[in-house]
Order: structure tokens, then sequence, then C-alpha cells
């Protein structure tokens, strides 16, 4: 497959070393400290910044109105981008090869070029410019050279100038479609049909991303613009909509994508696992065989791992499970393995007319250069050849030939009757000469005449293996899903597998999965006995008592909490203290994933969280993922480690391209206030460092759009946000609102109560202004950063929703009577002009009145006689507009008078939280109102 090489290296070049540039990663944030710098280029700490192409909207952002696209699942830009550049090559790839225009020399440029102006086709959102701003040839250069494209090309030999790339957008992107760019090169008609792959596919990842993949489907068969019609021949969307079994769905989507890779040479149309919803996208001929085989794969999920066993004469023996060609692969690549299941005899390896030597060089001459270690260093009866040539397709060689090895020479099983029915290892090397014979190979000479039978097996093993490698076809007859390892291993009608004597502990989950996909795929009810007492706590169904299952016998994860012990139908009651969970066969099986995903258990009292974060996603996702089954599951708590030496799992945001990654599967929510907060801040961590959508449900997962999401947020948490949901653009002020919440809610003198309140819209502003002023007094170097971030919130609050509060006019009027002030004054004189009114209040109603007259009075005295006793105080002369400073003061009592005593206190003597709030919005107030007159504003009128 031209596309996926194609593909894997514009990973390596544009995405990797352009996207993913230093220069990329700092664009529009603040200059990195020094020290953190230093630590990372010296490799002691990571880089968890992610590319400006992750931090702007692909699809669901803002309309040039400012107005969301609620109606598409918001993506980031790079995600669209790679997601129209692989639809567009894959597609091209399939279309012209049907065309007969795959044969020239130059295909694999032509593809090249698709792809880069599938990956440029967002130009104008790449450069923040507005869709309706005109492109210039000079535009396309700059994103060329900042994201490498010209050095992707190269690659291919092809090459590209700005003006083509330039028209070639124009003539994909419906939007600019028809316009003639002033700088752009004339398109050839082969090129302008060309342009039309990217243009499909942008529309098909915008339907996809909006109405799902039967929409992208509906307008890939609608379209005219395809120069064969291989690609509108069927396709087949496979939809299970099983919220209740985000493991079991994990498992079904990797197993149908590898099956449709397998079986078609290309990865599903759409594939995502979302939301509780698992879609799949295949053509439509092919659709059955998927299934069966995408089957075949999950039953791997449920037995227990198998393990190759080599002992100490080197006989080999498969244990514990039972294994496919897949399991023998995978397990060769461990270096210990493979060398004992090539082990070959050392007096055989070594001389000019040896079988080692003869060995050597038929393996050159299929491509495969081996070397045989220095016998003077491996003294002992067997030896293993090394690569001379250390590569990953050398080495994938090497990982095959030992699984053949392994199958080759496995010993039969010890009970007499299955041993009668299992082919002996000189019957199975009868069946592999066969089929070398049948691809014109021949496997004779001194090699066959080797009468050591695990020598032989080791060298025939490698020949099969290096031929397998230039030669589909017998790769599939010996490798393939139903080659001859596979029927090795599992047998066939006339004789028993290897596996027979292993029990299939997979039967008793996968036969009810297989009903579940097979009756969705149909859409038939699936039925079962209405007539049974009792019913499944997570689906409902109808199951006997014979299959209660018991949590506390099988240690399944979070079985017990999930089920909710106090819900309807459990056997509990006043009378019995007899406890159980019914579940049905599909819900056991996905608690036997989960269990298997998480041995280690987690703490049985938490209510468990469903994260839903989608593997991968958009068209052809899985184009450069090969065909493994492995899924990289990281935790939040490991995604906020940046010190390499404490990090277990190494994660970027650039292995969301190369790898299926789960994300914190196995959250749990938090008791304390001050740890919700945490954990909510950690899943928004987690979708900025990642690139990748975050949806967190307390119960069942339901179809969200947003980038971020919260189903079940304490109610102040979710009051202080306003909403549940959140896109690219708002996470950054996300993150930094929830950082500073946290930081109160931990810290000793604010604490949860007043971080509750500063999230409270109706005592924010109150709440932030006593914040600053407590902060200020704990006087403690490591809050100096909170304390800033208070009082500019407290400020821009002041400055907007509070303008017109009597207590901020009050503070401004007080201004024209301290124009002494300085920022280097202390709290006491910052405070002063609130603190001694208060203390004025305080006397007139120990007196018995609080009449207006007597309160001004009594405040004009209480602020006089302090100035008074500071005579060295000099008081600055008013400026142009300004009142005088008897003026002032008096206006300010009268302010306190006639609005903040009747407006704010309600004529009642304030209590000490309510004293507190009035001096914390006084003195932010009144230092902002300074800050104004500093820089030539007035502030008065008051």
């Amino acid at each position: 497959m031209h596309s996926e090489r194609i593909y894997k290296a514009f990973l390596a070049t544009v995405v990797s070393e352009g996207v993913f540039s230093e220069e990329e990663m700092s664009r529009g944030l603040p200059v990195m400290p020094g020290p953190q710098a230093k630590d990372i280029s010296l490799g002691k700490r990571l880089d968890i910044r992610t590319p400006w192409l992750m931090r702007v909207s692909g699809k669901g952002g803002r309309d040039a109105s400012g107005q969301w696209h609620c109606g598409w699942h918001n993506v980031s830009l790079l995600e669209h981008v790679a997601s129209v550049a692989r639809g567009a090559v894959v597609l091209a790839e399939r279309d012209l090869e049907a065309a007969g225009e795959s044969q020239a020399r130059t295909f694999p440029a032509r593809l090249a070029r698709i792809l880069a102006v599938g990956f440029l086709h967002d130009a104008d959102k790449m450069l923040g410019i507005g869709r309706d701003h005109p492109l210039a040839a000079e535009d396309i250069a700059s994103l060329a050279d900042r994201y490498r494209v010209g050095a992707f090309l190269a690659q291919f030999d092809a090459q590209a100038s700005p003006g083509w790339l330039l028209s070639m957008i124009d003539k994909a992107e419906v939007s600019r479609a028809g316009r003639i760019a002033q700088d752009g090169a004339p398109l050839s008609n082969p090129d302008a049909n060309d342009a039309l792959y990217v243009r499909i596919a942008d529309r098909m990842d915008g339907c996809f991303l909006k109405d799902g993949a039967s929409a992208a489907v509906a307008v890939l068969q609608e379209f005219d613009g395809f120069r064969t019609k291989i690609l509108q021949e069927g396709w087949r969307v496979l939809t299970l909509n099983q919220p209740q079994f985000p493991f079991l769905l994990d498992a079904l989507q990797v197993a149908l994508s590898r099956a449709c890779s397998e079986i078609t040479r290309f990865p599903p149309l759409a594939e995502v696992h979302r939301d509780g919803c698992l879609v799949v996208a295949v053509p439509e001929q092919a659709g059955l065989s998927i299934v069966d085989r995408g089957l075949e794969l999950v039953a791997r999920s449920f037995r227990s791992h198998p393990r190759i066993d080599v002992n100490t004469r080197l006989a080999v023996d498969l244990l514990e499970g039972r294994a496919g060609v897949d399991d023998l692969v995978e397990l060769s690549a461990d270096d210990k393995t493979w060398r004992k299941l090539l082990s070959f005899r050392t007096d055989l390896a070594y001389g000019p007319d040896a079988p080692g030597t003869i060995l050597a060089r038929e393996l050159a001459g299929l491509g495969l250069a081996i070397g045989w270690p220095d016998l003077a260093k491996v003294p002992g009866a067997s030896v293993s050849p090394h690569l001379i040539q250390e590569d990953e397709g050398q080495a994938g060689i090497f990982q095959k030939a030992a699984a053949l090895a392994a199958a080759l020479r496995c010993k039969a099983p010890k009970n007499k009757v299955l041993a009668r029915k299992t082919l002996t290892d000189a019957a199975r090397e009868t069946m592999l000469l066969e089929r070398l014979a049948d691809a014109g190979m021949e496997f004779d000479g001194a090699l066959s005449q080797v009468k050591d039978a695990m020598s032989r097996h080791v060298g025939l093993a490698l020949v099969t293996a290096a031929a397998a490698e230039g030669d589909t076809g017998l790769d599939d007859k010996v490798f393939g899903h139903e080659g001859l390892i596979e029927t090795w291993l599992n047998g066939n009608g006339a004789f028993a597998g290897i596996n027979s004597r292993i029990g299939d502990t997979a039967k008793a989950h996968l036969d009810p999965v297989a009903n579940m996909v097979r009756a969705s795929l149909s859409e038939a009810f699936m039925a079962g006995d209405e007539s049974a007492a009792l019913r499944c706590h997570f689906t409902a169904q109808p199951v006997g008592e014979e299959q209660q299952y018991r949590a506390l016998n099988e240690g399944v994860y979070g079985l017990k909490v999930s089920a909710f012990s106090g819900r309807q139908g459990r056997p509990e009651n006043f009378r019995s203290a007899k406890s159980g969970t019914w579940l049905s066969p599909l819900a056991r099986a996905e608690h036997h994933l989960r269990f298997r995903k998480n041995k280690a258990g987690g703490r049985e009292a938490a209510v468990p969280l469903t994260v839903v974060s989608p593997a991968v996603s958009g068209l052809f996702a899985s184009l450069s993922l090969g065909n493994g089954t492995d899924i990289t599951e990281i935790s939040t708590y490991e995604l906020r480690k940046v010190d390499i030496k404490k990090i277990n799992i190494s994660f970027s945001a650039f292995d969301s391209f190369r790898k299926r990654v789960l994300i914190g599967r196995f959250e749990t929510q938090e008791t304390k206030f001050s740890e919700t907060l945490e954990l909510v801040l950690r899943f928004v961590d987690a979708a900025i460092r990642t690139g990748r959508t975050i949806h967190v449900f307390q119960g069942l997962p339901h179809e969200v759009r947003d980038r971020v999401y919260f189903d079940a947020l304490p109610p102040e948490i979710e009051r202080g946000l306003g909403k549940r949901g959140f896109r690219i653009e708002e996470l950054p002020s996300l993150r930094a609102t929830l950082r500073t919440w946290s930081q109160i809610a931990q810290t000793n003198g604010l604490g949860p109560s007043l971080a509750a309140r500063v999230m409270d819209p109706s005592t924010r502003a109150s709440a932030l202004c006593e914040a600053v002023t407590k902060v200020e007094r704990m006087d403690r170097s490591e809050l100096v950063p909170l304390r800033a971030d208070l009082l500019n919130q407290a400020q821009d609050l002041i400055m907007t929703e509070m303008k017109d509060s009597p207590l901020v006019r009050y503070a401004r009027a007080m201004t024209g009577y301290q124009r002494s002030f300085i920022a280097k004054d202390s709290q006491n004189v910052r405070e002063r002009g609130m603190r001694l009114a208060l203390e004025a209040l305080d006397t007139v109603a120990q007196l018995g009145t609080t009449d207006r007259e007597t309160m001004i009075s009594a405040i004009i005295a209480s602020l006089q006689n302090v100035a008074d006793r500071e005579s060295d105080k000099k008081f600055t002369k008013p400026g142009p507009d300004e009142p005088a400073t008897g003026d002032a003061l008096n206006r300010a009592a009268e302010i306190f008078a006639d609005e903040i005593w009747p407006g704010v206190f309600k004529h009642r003597l304030p209590d000490s939280r309510t004293r507190a709030a009035a001096i914390g919005i006084y003195r932010v107030a009144f230092d902002r109102a300074h800050q104004l007159r500093a820089s030539g504003e007035s502030v008065f009128p008051f």
C-alpha cells in the first residue's frame, strides 16, 4: 500500500519535525522559564506543550460572528487536516489503481502531492485569517516552509510550487472554488481532477463529524468526480450503541479495524468509539467476513495469555492459553525467546561448506543478511544467528521466522488420544515444503539433508520468512489468519490442532458477544427468558439464579459499586444479609475485560467514572497503526508528570498519530471538594496536553460534541463554570480558572469555603477581594503569582460588573482625599477609608443613633483625626478637574451614609464576614482607582 508508506513519511517529517517543532510548540505561548527550557534540552524534563495546530479548532470552532459551530464534534485543526490528508491519499490510490494509473513510476510522487494539498487545504485557518481573505502564493510558501512540506515531497521525488499548491487548494476548497488566484499556477486536467480527492475527503470528514459515518458514506456514494466506480460499490456502517460496555467496544474496534485491513488491504473508511457508541464503516462485500474475523480476534481478549516455553534441551511447548499466529509472532519479539527458537547446532553452523554458511548465502539472496557469532565466545551445543542489518523490516522477518520455528517444533500433547489426532513435527514440515513448492521455491541441497531436526526447522523457517517478505501470496498461506500456522494451532476436519489440549476459556464470553454484534448489525431484538425472576443490574436482561456473579470470589474491579448496592432487585433486605450482583453473559464479558485490564483493582468505596477519549477518529484513522491489537493505557496522573525519572509511560501528543491510546479509564469520583476540583483540573490538563477529546460520565455515556465535558460536576463547580461542555479555544482560560480555584481550596488560611464563594457568580467579586487581602497578609513568596491572578480578576470585575456599586464609588471618592497614597504604603493605610468608617459606624450605633448627619460627621471626624496624628503625611494637591480634598471627604462620607448603610448593610451592623468582604472590595477598588489616576485617567466625578 503506497498510501500507508506515504502517510508514515508525512507523520515523520511534516507532523513530527514541522508541526511539533519548537517554533510551533511555542507559538502564541509565553516564553518558557529558563530553568525549564534547560531541563528539557538536557533531557531531564518532558516538554508537555502542544503545537499551534492542536490549539485551534478545525471543526466545531467559532464562526465569523463569534458563535460556536455546536453541530460539529469539536476537533483540532491538526486532527481535521490529517484526516483529510489520509482520506484523500487512500481514496486516490484506490481509484487510480482501479483506473490502471498506478503502474507509473511517478505514482508515489503523485499521491504525495495529493496528500500535501490535503494537509494545506485549510491554509487560511493555519494562518489565522478569514475564509473570505484572499490567499497568496507567498502565504502557501511560508506554510510549506513552516511545516517542512518540501522535505516530505522530496522523499518521493515530488515537487510542488507554492503557486501550484495555491491553485490546487482553491480547486479543492468548496468555499474558494471558482476563484483564480492572481499568482496561482495553471492546472492540468489530471491535476484538477486530483484536487477533487481532497474536496471529497474534506466534505466527508465534515459530514462524519456532524452527522456520522452514514452521512459521510452517502456523500461518497453521490460524488461524481471519481475516475472509476470502485469506491462506490457499497459500504456497510457497523454501529454498536452499547454504552454499558466501553471495554468490550474498545476490543471490538481494534479487532474489526484489523480484520478490515487484513481482508481488504485498507483500514476502515471511518472508525470511532465515542460516548458509548462504536461505528466502523467497511466495504459492503467484505462486511460479514470482517465481522467473523473480528470476533476471532476479540476472542484473544478473553483467553489466558499464552506462553512459549523452551526448556534446557530446546524443546518447544505452548502453555497457559490458546495461541494464534499473531500471539506467536508477538511472543517471538522477546530477545531471549527468539534466540532459543532459532537455535542451530554449533557443529553445523561454521565452515565454508557447513549448512549454516549455505543458509546465510541463501538468505542473502532473499534479502536477509545474517551472521553467526564468534565461535570462541559461544561455547556450547548451539548458537543463534544475528542480523547484520539492524532495521525494523529485518527484525520483523526474524520474528516471523521464530514464530514459524515454534509452530514446527512444538511438542505433541502428552495425552495419547490427542497425540494421535495431532500432526507430528515431520508432518508439519512436509506441509510447509508443499507450500514452498507451490510458491516456486525448493528447499533442497545441503540444508534439506541436515539430520538434526531442530537445525533443519530453523533453516526452513528463516528461508520461508525471508521469501514471504516479498511474496504476499506465500505470506498469507503461511502467516495469514487462515494460513498454515493457524491451521496447525487450531486444526481442521482432518486433524486436531496444537491448541486442542488447552480448554477454550473464551467461548463462554465470546458467544454472547457474537450474538450481540450480529443482532445489532441486523437490528434484531435479543430475546431472553422473560419468565426469569431476576434482571441484570447493567442491561436489565433476564437472568437465572445460576448466573449470580460474586465479585468477592472473582475479584472483579468495581463491580459492587458500579451495580449500586441499594438499587431495586438486589437481594439485600432488612431480614437478610445475603448479597449478590446479577450479571447477564454480556455484562460478565465486559467485567472480565475490566478485571484483566486492571488486576490491581481499585477503591471499592469510590464511585467509578467513565472517561471517554476516542483512541482514533477521522477518515482511514488506523492507516498508520499497522495490524497491532495493543492499546496503550495512561492515567491522568501519569500525564501530569514532567520529570523524566518519574515517568512510567512515555507519552507525547504525537503518539496519538502512531498508536491507540486510552486515557484515564479507571478514574473515580473524589469525595472531598478540593480533591474533586483537582480531578476536574486533571482532566482539562489531559485534554490540552494530549490534544484529545475528554468526556467524563458518572452515569451512562451519551453523545456530546464538546471537546471537554463533565456530566456530574458538584453544583458549586458547575455554577462557577456556567456550563458542562467546553471547546478547544476555551480550554486555556478554563485551566487557569480551575487552577486558581484549586489553589484557593488547598491553601491554609483560604480553604474550600472561600473557593466556593469565588466560584459563585453572586459572591465572586467580594470573595476575590477578600482572598486578595488574606493572601497579601500571609506574605509568602510562593503565593505571589496567586495574589497577582486574584487581583487581576477582582479588578476586572470591579471595572465591569461592579463599577457603579456603592463600595466602589466610595473607594473612588476616598482617592480624592488620600491622594498621597503610594504602592509601598501598608495595608492599614490602604484599607483606612473603610476601616475607620466601620469604626465610626460602631461608635454611633453604641450611642443609639444612626441618623445620616451623625454618621457623616463621625466618619469625617475619624478620618481627619488620623490625618492630624500623621502630620508628616503630605496630602498632594488636587489635579485639574479634581475636587478639593475636603469636598472629596465629604462626598465619600455621604456615599457611605446614603448608599452603603441602607443598601449594602441593610441598616444593620455588618457581621465579620460582611466586614471582611466590604474591606476587601474597598481595598481592591481603592488600589485600582489610584492606578487609573497614575496613568492619567480620571476617577471623578463620583
